[in-house]
């Protein structure tokens, strides 16, 4: 998602043309050294992973959002979603896929959702730290409701950006709606009330949305 400065060079042993390496590696100690140009948005999410919190912090440019990190116990963002992002047009293959159900505690609100779980979001904003949410994140229309939109309630805070669903009757938030970005419809599925899931094999992400 962002372009840091970049490094040239050629490897021992392979058939590419050196002249052409040395020229790109002469070229680019010249270059002016860009940056990826950061800010903290409204939406939320992880554009890096606390590797990358951690170098932008020592002045290097971010990179992707999967490399391992070091420091930073939290990750800084502005997408919504956490972890790897999810993409509209990620591949759903039935072999790649499951559909799952869920419920809040009383069942008045029910859904399905289809996707693979490859792991969990906990953030730490006002909102998902009093609810204790483990978040996925899926394309919108990945998650189908079984309940009449009209019967579940929502919330809005801060920046009313994203829509916090919640049943009426018990109260228990199952998602969030929203959009990443790029303005793809986006939805936070809380796997605390998705049926089967074992939430002590997952790992789990940490996004720091209270900096938001």
């Amino acid at each position: 998602m962002y372009r840091g400065g970049m490094a040239t060079g050629v490897s021992v042993g392979t058939s590419v043309d050196t002249s052409v390496g040395v020229s790109a590696a002469r070229a680019s100690a010249h270059r002016p050294e860009k940056r990826g140009q950061w800010r903290r948005g409204s939406r939320i999410g992880c554009d890096l992973s606390p590797g990358h919190a951690h170098a932008l912090a020592a002045g290097a440019p971010p990179g992707g959002c999967d490399s391992p990190g070091r420091a930073l116990p939290y990750a800084t963002g502005r997408a919504f979603g956490c972890g790897r992002p999810a993409s509209p047009h990620r591949n759903r293959s039935k072999e790649a896929t499951m559909l799952y159900t869920g419920s809040c505690h009383c069942g008045k609100v029910r859904f399905e959702v289809e996707g693979e779980i490859d792991g969990a979001c906990a953030c730490n904003c006002s909102m998902c730290a009093r609810k204790g949410s483990l978040l996925w994140f899926v394309p919108r229309d990945a998650l189908r409701l079984q309940t009449p939109d009209e019967d579940i309630a929502t919330y809005l805070f801060n920046k009313h950006v994203i829509r916090h669903r919640f049943c009426p009757t018990c109260g228990i938030h199952p998602f969030a709606e929203g959009t990443d970005p790029k303005g793809n419809a986006m939805a936070a599925v809380n796997l605390r009330c998705v049926d089967g899931v074992d939430l002590d094999a997952l790992s789990v992400r940490h996004f720091d949305g209270r900096a938001l």
